[in-house]
């Protein structure tokens, strides 16, 4: 009876001791995927300074007791423009010849009187 206690105490130890192996892998297999799914720190957000906006402008020509905007003189240019669509407008101003010189898309326009 003896050798039946002794094997039986055995298997009992054996068992615990692979039960708790197994209780000791469960668990580092548990810490592990709690660690994976730990999501990384986040960066503080950081702000773009808000694009400034160019400033309006507006020129007026002042010459012997008259005041013309450039904005008139443009638009004067393209109500005579007959050709294409506007992409670009050059205007050279000549106060002493009372005139403004109209460069469309490449092509010399007619004159205009100020």
């Amino acid at each position: 009876m003896k050798k039946d206690t002794k094997n039986a105490a055995k298997e009992v130890i054996t068992k615990a001791e692979t039960a708790a192996k197994e209780t000791a892998v469960k668990a580092e297999t548990a810490v592990k995927k709690v660690a994976a799914k730990k999501p990384a720190a986040k960066k503080p957000a950081t702000r773009k300074p808000a694009a400034k906006k160019a400033p309006v402008v507006n020129a007026v020509l002042q010459f012997n007791g008259k005041e013309v905007s450039v904005a008139e003189m443009a638009e004067q240019a393209k109500a005579a423009w007959t050709g294409s669509e506007v992409k670009e407008m050059n205007l050279y101003i000549k106060p002493e010849d009372s005139r403004v010189y109209v460069v469309i898309n490449g092509e010399v326009a007619e004159s205009i009187e100020l």
